[in-house]
């Protein structure tokens, strides 16, 4: 599991986010949390690119915002080599005081994903869940 921390500065508008890019390594992306401490109070926000493309949260105009709470988002993101950095980003509506969101990525290797569950995920598929 890969963590980083963002400290967003007060102010930071959604127009011009704070942003790092992070590196992972090649594979599945298959869990992501991100925690905000105590004081954020929903003024922080986040959101996760991988080549230019917001993939989390999946909604464009959305983001991640909350006060002492962990997202764990389950998901399934291919990451490729040679680009194995994604670009967290995030923005303040606090006008006073800066936040620090904190992230962990979890990659696992194609071949610890079963053949068991790509025919479950099928199947779910395929019976609308």
């Amino acid at each position: 599991m890969y963590t980083y921390s963002l400290t967003v500065p007060a102010g930071t508008p959604n127009t011009a986010p704070e942003e790092a890019r992070v590196k992972l390594s090649a594979g599945i992306l298959s869990r992501v949390l991100v925690f905000f401490p105590p004081g954020c109070c929903a003024y922080a926000h986040a959101v996760i690119f991988y080549q230019g493309y917001q993939i989390e949260p999946w909604n464009r105009d959305g983001s991640f915002a909350w006060n002492d709470y962990v997202y764990e988002i389950e998901c399934e993101h291919e990451i490729i080599a040679p680009d194995t950095e994604v670009t967290i980003k995030g923005w303040n509506d606090d006008d006073i005081y800066e936040h620090t969101i904190n992230f962990a990525f979890d990659v696992v290797q194609p071949e610890e994903v079963t053949t068991e569950s790509l025919l479950q995920r099928l199947l779910k598929t395929l019976v609308g869940e």
